[in-house]
């Protein structure tokens, strides 16, 4: 809602600004994400399962879950031969 700035000149209105959200916190960064579901087009490897682990561990990340993050974690690291 735009107000008037009083003192100065009466026709110029000032909008708040808008505010910005903070980035999502990240694990296991995206960029890396996504090279693993490239990768996976051409290796013997299916990391189908690894990909959707690290996701979850982002997000579970990202909502505070410190105990779903532990057990992402080991998870992940059993996964991976």
């Amino acid at each position: 809602m735009p107000r008037s700035v009083t003192g100065f000149n009466s026709d110029v209105e000032v909008s708040p600004a808008p505010v910005s959200q903070p980035p999502e916190p990240v694990y296991v960064d995206e960029s890396l994400i996504k090279e693993l579901e490239h990768k996976n087009a051409t290796s013997e490897w299916d990391v189908t399962k690894l990909v959707q682990l690290t996701r979850e561990l982002n997000s579970n990340y990202a909502a505070e879950n410190p105990y779903s993050c532990l057990a992402l974690l080991r998870a992940i690291l059993d996964h991976i031969p």
